[in-house]
């Protein structure tokens, strides 16, 4: 007489990390809502230094949920940051490690149910800087005071607080993921020419200011039967996961001018130099997404948004041409090339860009009884913009600035149980 065993396991199951067990599938999900690090880079040569490239780095967050057999939430949040690479490589300050929360039920990993990281209690949230060169020199400088949190919960109510407070808690004993920093101060890169023929002072390369009390948030909530949310499933029905992401990003300046030819420049009146040639004024955006079945109600389509009162500016010769951040139509710019005395010597300054729009993904475009893959993304305007420094017909600063402040991205995938 022989004995055998025989195991299966169906297939179809989406994910072997959530489905570890053999077992029917169970309905799958997952979501994911983020809004990546933006970035502003500086390449090219600064007469007296050994400069090469400098990033200034925005703050970002994330958070996840997935759920078949098992449940797992994750979230983090990455604080703005600044790195510098010259002749003796590259340096950082601040933002360069993220820092995250993260939760599940597998039994065989030992995590527990419950997770959160925080600025200055689990994490330390510092700024700094960091810098090239002595009389001329390039310094990128990133702001303390930054204030993070990520929760991350398989089971969200009173002990196990998700989202982050003072949004509403979840208490519907569900997954949920939420994560929110808020950017402390002024990002910054400035150069300074005072080892040249003509001393020209301090230069505001580029900054980024913090949109004060309006931090970048992240959340992926599990809903199966709620009154209220996007989705609102009802009882007997998969249920929706939720993602909503929000995102506002302070001034953005580009092309300011050394102080000392501030000084001299002769302009008046409502068309006059505001400081800089590029600007990003009032820029914020948000998206959301949800997945899964509704119970014959349908399930929303994805949304995008930006801020009416988000503006792009830049010099068109004599002053200003805003545009809308929400705009298709990109921004035009015209060089701006002026030579003033400093003393006995002549300088030039010669700045030209080239800028894009706003770039909005949505799909699908409508509501449906399942949504089952679905995507919302914006990636903001941005542009890139030479600066050129001569003095005496030498030149003394030849740098490209590249502004990407990234994408945001509200996103999930669902499918059904398979029918035997």
């Amino acid at each position: 007489m022989q004995v055998q065993s025989l195991f299966w396991s169906p297939a179809g199951c989406r994910s072997t990390s959530t489905h570890p067990f053999a077992a029917p599938c169970q309905p799958f999900f997952l979501g994911v809502s983020s809004v990546a690090q933006g970035n502003i880079n500086v390449a090219g040569t600064v007469v007296g230094t050994s400069f090469q490239t400098g990033d200034l780095y925005t703050s970002g967050v994330q958070s996840s949920v997935q759920q078949e057999q098992l449940s797992q939430a994750e979230g983090s949040f990455s604080q703005s940051g600044v790195r510098l690479v010259d002749s003796l490589g590259a340096t950082t300050a601040a933002g360069d490690v993220a820092a995250s929360s993260a939760a599940d039920t597998d039994p065989g990993t030992g995590a527990s149910t419950w997770s959160e990281v925080t600025c200055g209690t689990t994490v330390v949230c510092a700024g700094g800087s960091v810098s090239t060169g002595s009389s001329n020199s390039v310094v990128l400088t990133a702001p303390a005071g930054e204030t993070a949190r990520s929760d991350s919960t398989t089971a969200a109510g009173a002990a196990n607080v998700c989202p982050p407070p003072t949004d509403p808690g979840q208490t519907d004993g569900k997954p949920c993921s939420g994560s929110r920093i808020q950017q402390g101060g002024t990002l910054s890169a400035v150069m300074t020419l005072d080892g040249t023929a003509a001393p020209l002072g301090s230069a505001t390369l580029a900054r980024i200011l913090a949109a004060a009390g309006s931090p970048n948030k992240a959340f992926s909530d599990r809903v199966q039967y709620s009154s209220t949310g996007l989705c609102s499933p009802i009882a007997g029905s998969d249920g929706c996961l939720e993602q909503t992401t929000t995102r506002a990003v302070g001034t953005v300046n580009v092309g300011g001018l050394p102080a000392n030819v501030l000084a001299t420049v002769p302009w008046t009146g409502p068309n006059a130099w505001n400081g800089y040639y590029f600007s990003i004024v009032g820029y914020t955006d948000g998206a959301t997404a949800a997945v899964g079945t509704n119970g014959g109600s349908n399930v929303p389509a994805p949304t995008t948004s930006i801020g009416g009162g988000g503006t792009v500016y830049c010099w068109n010769g004599l002053g200003y041409t805003p545009v809308s951040a929400s705009s298709a139509t990109p921004v035009a710019c015209t060089p701006f090339d002026f030579t003033w005395p400093v003393g006995v010597h002549l300088v030039r300054i010669r700045m030209t860009g080239t800028t894009s729009p706003a770039v909005i993904t949505r799909s699908p475009q409508a509501a449906a009884t399942s949504q089952t893959d679905v995507t919302a993304q914006i990636t903001p305007p941005g542009a890139t913009i030479t600066y050129t420094v001569w003095v005496d017909g030498a030149t003394v600063a030849d740098l490209t600035i590249i502004v990407n402040l990234n994408t945001l991205e509200a996103r999930g995938t669902y499918a059904a149980a398979p029918t035997p």
